[in-house]
């Protein structure tokens, strides 16, 4: 298979490509992997899985939710070993960003993530994005656009993907992204405004996941089975997932989605979301639009889930944060004030009206069927911050990272510094946690995961115990600094998805907070009698009224015939 463009180029010359006669699957993945990401930058679209913590009652606590966030390009020297098609393929979903030089698409899409959107108007507007970009955009600027369709079975949403004949530059593909926008939202029917790639919206997955249904010319896309190699067992097991190789036989045909397959499509995933009728969230929602919008929120957001691109998880993130923060349900004038003024909508405020004001009551809705006001007081980690404060401040001071030694391409040694320096402060909360997670409340196979450690630390934060924040740096830099003094003892290293280290505390710990008091130890003289003491004390300072006096320095004896005289010693 021969391209007629270098791999990964990063400037704007306009690429000379066609789609090659594929053979395989892998060959076709191969393609496919080069033409997406023609001209990636340093980052790409990556997805992050959920995270699950063990309790003591043998139950899971979900503490990292599934979502979207940039990974790190390799280098160019390691890029043979790099598969993001394929991970896509096996459910690790992948996508791309602005940051590139070139994008291999331009999107679109229409969400409906709750109840509250009639289906007969969504489908009604999906229905008439379609025949507007098939009408009006079939090229932009250029370039030769064919559309196909993506769309979400449990509730009909529905994302258009435009692939162009070449990869399209990143500067004229948000112009030709602000043209579908504005012809977008002249028949926008719920006034919501679209988010689309490039121009607004800054990154996007690509098509082909396993949960959603894409469609192209011949109807949906067919699929195919492909072989993985199990590490565990060395064997290869068989998994399903789309073709790629229809996919680039569709390209190759330059033609759009079928309509009657998109249509019923639609409706079987608006079916499975029924329509609900909207209920109005406290006496606030009396309130006029202009009113009900200037609330404001002093409560500052933490910008968690600030990059996600999907604004029903990025919002109800948010608004229940919110919750938690104010130790109630805040009304729906809080909830658009404090959305408002932390940008967390999609497009313009204006544009946006209808549909994210019908999104925010179906999240209070949502979040007041779950939310226990009760649970918001206080902290619910007996964490001691500052238990340990005395010992760190008199013994540890500043903590430095250790030196990494290396040598260049002439043979000379070299030496980085570690810029990142821990004081005292830190170190105590450090051992507050860390005596909370393996003393107090410990895992059973004595693990110490880093997320459960920071959720910890957060929460000391929230409830006003410090006002140090959590660093992954510095976390390390202390760990390996008490291991080093013996305090700590890391037992295993090796840690990968679902396994975190196994700690354990050593019995120079349990002296830290009372390290100043000095040990008693048992007297080497034989124990005597109370009344014998106090004669031996009585004599001392009861002298004989025969003898003299203890006037000045030591007793001399004066030996003669008539015995010895003690006299005084001269001055």
């Amino acid at each position: 298979m021969q391209l007629t463009y270098n791999k990964y180029r990063s400037n704007d010359q306009k690429p000379k490509a066609k789609y090659p006669f594929c053979k395989t699957e892998a060959t076709a993945t191969s393609w496919l992997q080069e033409y997406i990401y023609y001209g990636v930058g340093r980052r790409y679209l990556g997805w992050r899985f959920p995270v699950n913590e063990l309790q003591a009652d043998g139950s899971w606590i979900e503490v990292e939710k599934a979502g979207p966030r940039s990974w790190q390009t390799p280098p160019k020297e390691e890029r043979y070993k790099w598969r993001p098609v394929l991970e896509h393929l096996r459910g690790r979903f992948r996508g791309v960003i602005t940051g590139s030089s070139h994008v291999p698409f331009i999107t679109t899409e229409l969400d409906r993530h709750s109840g509250t959107i009639p289906a007969e108007i969504h489908i009604l507007e999906v229905m008439a994005t379609a025949k507007l970009l098939k009408a009006k955009f079939g090229t932009a600027a250029g370039y030769r656009l064919r559309w196909c369709v993506e769309v979400n079975n449990r509730n009909g949403s529905v994302k258009f993907f435009g692939w162009a004949n070449v990869p399209i530059p990143i500067e004229t593909a948000k112009k030709s992204g602000q043209q579908i926008h504005d012809a977008l939202a002249q028949q926008d029917l719920l006034g919501s405004g679209r988010e689309v790639f490039p121009y607004n919206h800054s990154q996007v997955l690509l098509p082909m996941r396993y949960d959603k249904t894409t469609i192209i010319d011949t109807g949906v896309l067919p699929h195919c089975t492909r072989k993985v190699k199990d590490d565990d067992t060395g064997k290869f097991d068989n998994y399903e997932t789309y073709s790629v190789l229809s996919l680039c036989d569709w390209l190759s045909r330059c033609s759009n989605f079928d309509d009657w397959t998109f249509l019923k499509t639609v409706q079987q995933a608006c079916a499975n979301l029924p329509d609900e009728e909207p209920v109005p969230v406290g006496k606030t929602m009396a309130l006029p639009p202009e009113e009900a919008e200037t609330v404001e929120i002093s409560t500052p957001y933490s910008g968690r889930a600030a990059d996600n691109p999907n604004s029903f998880e990025r919002q109800h993130v948010a608004l229940l944060e919110l919750c938690r923060r104010m130790k109630r349900m805040v009304s729906f004038s809080e909830a658009l004030g404090y959305i408002k003024a932390n940008n967390l909508y999609t497009g313009s405020w204006e544009q946006n009206r209808s549909r994210w004001r019908a999104r925010v009551r179906w999240i209070l809705r949502a979040i007041a069927k779950t939310f226990d006001p009760t649970k918001c007081h206080g902290l619910r980690h007996e964490v001691e911050v500052g238990k340990f404060d005395q010992y760190t401040r008199s013994m540890m001071g500043w903590i430095k990272g250790q030196e990494r030694r290396s040598m260049d391409e002439f043979g000379n040694g070299m030496v980085t510094q570690n810029r990142y320096r821990v004081d005292w402060r830190f170190a105590s909360v450090f051992l507050s946690v860390v005596e909370f997670c393996l003393i107090k409340s410990p895992n059973e196979d004595g693990s110490l995961p880093q997320v459960r450690a920071e959720d910890i630390w957060d929460r000391c934060v929230q409830g006003g115990l410090t006002d140090i924040p959590f660093c992954e740096k510095k976390w390390a830099i202390c760990r390996d600094f008490l291991e080093r003094r013996g305090i700590i003892k890391v037992v295993d290293r090796q840690w990968q998805r679902g396994k975190a280290m196994r700690w354990e505390v050593c019995p120079e710990f349990h002296r830290l907070p009372q390290w100043w008091r000095s040990v008693k130890k048992p007297s080497c003289l034989e124990p005597v009698a109370l009344t014998d003491f106090l004669a031996n004390s009585n004599r001392r300072h009861n002298p004989s009224p025969n003898t003299y006096p203890p006037l000045g320095g030591p007793e001399l004896e004066l030996s003669g015939a008539s015995g010895s005289i003690p006299i005084r010693a001269p001055p």
